[in-house]
């Protein structure tokens, strides 16, 4: 367990309170969706599990404080915040039983009574000590060492230190974000006493086989130590854990009769060294060799010897049995993966439904190392030489096994086959009995015939955006009157609703929707009870084919109020947010599922994961990536993180600007608050930002607005627009639409200005 009590887990949990200081909304937003999306990732870690959660919710509350409009954020987040809040409330219940049944007694042979504190070495407060520091420690300031073995447990009963106590806990039993009360568990019972005593010696030293400064961060040690300072809140170190700089074997060389049985260990690196040293000793192979060794591969009449049979027959024996096991595990994950979908879709219950997700959520995660591993092992099989090829040398009886093995792997890969072959009918027949609504009716005045239909998906090509790919405004003209002022239609407001109007009308006259929308390519993506893709379809179509006329949008209003109330109450609201809820229902209504294979590398990745394995021709039209390199001034170490989002926010300076020269300013290297280095912890972290994917369509808010409350001031600065070729990242783009406002934070009017796509006027 990390702590003891349930009020000691709450003020661990409170350590991490550097989102107080931060006042950016977008930046507090996507921490708190990355705190709730970890917090679901293990939940049998009842601890962590808890920690993350109330952190999610402490950052939700700053949120809040800071945020403009606090009803849009309880909208984007309702969701997550009531499923924490009711997961926290049930977790405090089982944490407080896990607490009160096994409270923590004083460790055996620990006496209760205070003792004087010990002065400890300053060589020992570092992260490296050497091997003579150690020597030291032991002869010169008799100090009580506990020694953490991280070698393999057949090299650590070879030789292992015997100078003072030392334990062995394998590098296999340590993994990266593991608390120490999981680890606990898998350590021997033999070393359990002096396991959990570790926090009363006076210095703990992790050691491996060989270990430097060089090689430390990518090694078990680097993750055991993290494990004792980040995930072991319960115990109080008198000096943090130490690495044995060198390891056992420099430790082994120095001081020999300080080690069990070194001459094993010396023995085994004696002969590595020679066979790597002893060069004029090597019988090079000649080309007649070569030849002869090419033949026996090919499974010629040469000779090959017993002992090389067997263990070629061995071999593939033991690599067809991993793969046997794993293929009846991949069966087993993808049943019940199956199964999962079919009860979501007919689960009404909330909580019955978050539940089925963490599930999801976990048998994905088993899926994803199922299938890096089945990678893995078709490497390792095509590394191995075929028994068959030797058949003329081997006895028959001796491949049956091998044979019997392949059989099985080849069962339960048809097996797996045949649960996909099911999934997919059964989701295509979903598919084909789903009734598809009449979007366009003839009572909408709408001529259906000069809307043209595809029958495959568009797909936005990522090497030529921003898209330049459609020419066919002029598509748009009716016939019989090619002259005449064409989409020209306003739209009147329905209490307040100058925001929604102004939106819509910016966002009709973007190339990706005229396309999407008027060619009809919307109605083969659309799912069944959409949100609003119907009603925004529809508005859109009659839109550019009335002209001359205003319309009221009721019908639209209507139905997006019902999924976002507060739209409904005749108030000034702010048109971003309401654009950017609206691409989110649109994007929901035409959503379709990404393979994870193809999302293999950490760019790729990020995109997967923002949208929760999921796209549409909405993200991929509106919304862009950034990579954000952070390198720490302090200590020289780099982070990184990609950040996908469908907005650039940009500061209006004091002075006459440019979209360009505030962008740049952006991207520009700067300390932001908050931002810590994960190696040193030093705030001195610089943030580097870069666009590494362009979205087809771009969209700019500028922040004119500062302050809180009442106490709200605008900046009037002049922004000079580019209206051609304004350039973002790699790519160019074209003025379309630009939205107005007059009048201050609480209430005001919004207008459009839109370039008419047929005349560009």
């Amino acid at each position: 367990m990390l702590v003891k009590t349930l009020d000691a887990l709450i003020e661990y949990a409170s350590k991490g309170d550097a989102y107080k200081y931060n006042k950016n909304p977008e930046m507090l937003r996507q921490t708190a969706k990355l705190l709730y999306k970890t917090s679901q990732n293990d939940p049998l870690d009842a601890e962590r599990t808890f920690i993350l959660l109330y952190r999610f919710l402490k950052v939700y509350e700053q949120l809040l404080k800071i945020s403009r409009d606090e009803k849009f954020e309880k909208l984007i987040l309702e969701k997550e915040v009531n499923t924490a809040e009711l997961q926290l409330n049930k977790l405090k219940d089982e944490l407080k039983a896990m607490y009160h049944k096994q409270a923590i007694a004083v460790p055996k042979g620990v006496s209760q009574d205070k003792k004087e504190e010990k002065m400890l070495p300053m060589y020992l407060n570092k992260l490296f000590v050497t091997c003579d520091e150690i020597y030291r420690a032991l002869k010169q300031d008799n100090l009580n060492l506990l020694g953490i073995d991280i070698r393999s447990t057949d090299d650590f009963n070879a030789s292992h230190l015997i100078c003072f106590k030392c334990i062995n806990i394998s590098e296999d039993s340590i993994n990266l974000g593991m608390s120490a009360n999981v680890l606990t568990q898998k350590i021997a019972n033999e070393y359990m006493s002096f396991w959990e005593e570790r926090d009363k010696f006076d210095c703990v030293i992790i050691i491996d086989a060989t270990i430097t400064a060089d090689t430390y961060e990518a090694s078990k040690a680097h993750q055991l130590r993290v494990i004792m300072t980040e995930w072991d809140p319960a115990r109080r170190y008198k000096i943090g854990p130490v690495i044995l700089e060198g390891g056992y074997r420099e430790f082994a060389d120095r001081y020999p009769t300080y080690c069990k049985d070194v001459h094993l260990l010396l023995n085994q690196y004696n002969d590595d060294l020679e066979d790597i040293l002893d060069l004029e000793s090597v019988d090079y192979p000649t080309e007649n060799d070569i030849h002869r060794m090419k033949q026996e591969r090919a499974g010629t009449e040469d000779e090959i010897s017993p002992e090389t049979i067997k263990i070629i027959i061995e071999e593939n024996k033991k690599v067809l049995e991993k793969n046997r096991q794993l293929q009846e595990q991949l069966l087993i994950a993808e049943k019940n993966l199956a199964n999962l979908d079919r009860k979501l879709e007919i689960e009404n219950n909330k909580n019955n439904v978050t539940n089925i997700l963490n599930q999801k959520m976990e048998e994905e995660d088993k899926l994803k190392a199922l299938y890096n591993l089945e990678v893995k092992l078709k490497k390792e099989r095509d590394h191995l030489v075929n028994p068959f090829t030797l058949n003329k040398t081997i006895p028959n009886e001796n491949l049956e096994e091998i044979t019997k093995l392949e059989k099985d792997v080849d069962k339960h890969m048809e097996m797996r086959s045949k649960v996909y072959e099911e999934e997919r009918r059964r989701r295509l027949q979903q598919v084909r009995q789903a009734p598809k609504p009449d979007l366009i009716s003839s009572n909408k005045m709408i001529d259906s015939n000069k809307i043209t239909f595809t029958k495959s998906k568009p797909l936005i090509d990522r090497s030529t955006k921003p898209l330049t790919w459609w020419k066919g405004t002029q598509n748009l003209i009716p016939e019989g009157s090619p002259e005449k002022p064409y989409g020209l239609v306003g739209l009147k407001n329905i209490r307040n609703t100058c925001y929604m109007s102004t939106a819509i009308q910016c966002l009709r006259h973007l190339d990706v929707i005229i396309k999407y929308i008027l060619e009809g390519l919307f109605k083969e993506d659309l799912h069944d009870n959409p949100v609003i893709m119907p009603q925004f379809a529809t508005l859109v179509l009659e839109m550019w084919y009335k002209t001359g006329v205003c319309m009221e949008p009721y019908e639209f209003y209507n139905t997006f109020k019902k999924h976002a109330p507060i739209y409904g109450q005749g108030r000034h609201e702010d048109i971003s947010e309401f654009i950017l809820l609206l691409i989110n229902y649109l994007h929901e209504d035409i959503s379709f599922e990404l393979n994870m294979k193809d999302y293999n590398t950490s760019i790729k990745r990020a995109w997967y994961e923002s949208q929760g394995g999921t796209s549409s021709y909405i993200i991929e039209a509106f919304y862009h990536e950034m990579q954000v390199n952070q390198p720490c001034q302090n200590c020289g170490d780099v982070g990184y993180k990609y950040e996908v989002d469908n907005v650039f926010y940009l500061e209006v300076p004091s002075r006459e600007f440019t979209i360009e020269e505030q962008l740049k300013q952006q991207l520009a290297p700067q300390f932001v608050d908050g931002y810590v280095c994960k190696k040193c912890q030093s705030p001195k972290v610089k943030v580097v930002k870069s666009i590494c994917h362009n979205p087809a369509v771009a969209i700019f808010v500028l922040k004119r607005w500062f302050g809180n409350g009442d106490n709200t001031s605008v900046n009037h600065a002049r922004c000079n627009i580019t209206v051609d070729n304004l350039v973002v990242g790699k790519a160019r783009y074209n003025l379309t639409a630009i939205a107005l406002h007059t009048g201050s934070v609480n209430s005001g009017h919004y207008t459009a200005v839109c370039q008419n796509p047929v005349n560009k006027r």
